[in-house]
């Protein structure tokens, strides 16, 4: 399942502007939905990636930031994919906080609310009731 769509990202840039980064040919006014739909799987493998270790993914339910954030990685995915088109700023900020962020997620410093993790954090040691504790005084007479 795609967490986004066409009609998601044209909600957000002019149908023009998807056009010109999605058409090679000029003389055609119509949006080539492969290259969108390959840029929406890049930005959904990309997403899958970094969030993996934490959530069951692809996710079943997709919150609206995550929307966001896989429209901001798959408009980046078109422009990068167009060597003749400069990439607006504005698209590469996006692109940034949207990896700071899945990073942020992957390293468990947010969540993304209402998803279940995947398993609870804890941590293992290897030091048992038995291990010797020893003083700085008897470690500078080793």
């Amino acid at each position: 399942m795609a967490y986004c769509n066409l009609n998601d990202i044209k909600s957000r840039i002019p149908e023009k502007v998807l056009i010109n980064i999605t058409q090679d040919d000029k003389a055609i006014e119509e949006i080539n939905e492969e290259r969108v739909n390959a840029a929406i799987l890049d930005a959904d493998a990309l997403f899958d990636s970094k969030i993996g270790t934490r959530y069951e993914v692809p996710l079943e339910t997709v919150p609206d930031r995550i929307k966001r954030i896989s429209i901001d990685l798959a408009v980046y995915f078109m422009y990068k994919a167009r060597f003749d088109t400069k990439m607006p700023e504005t698209v590469k900020l996006s692109y940034d906080d949207a990896i700071s962020y899945l990073n942020d997620i992957r390293d468990a410093n947010e969540n993304i609310s209402g998803l279940e993790l995947k398993y609870e954090y804890s941590v293992l040691t290897n030091q048992t009731r038995r291990d010797k504790y020893y003083s700085k005084r008897t470690l500078r007479r080793i």
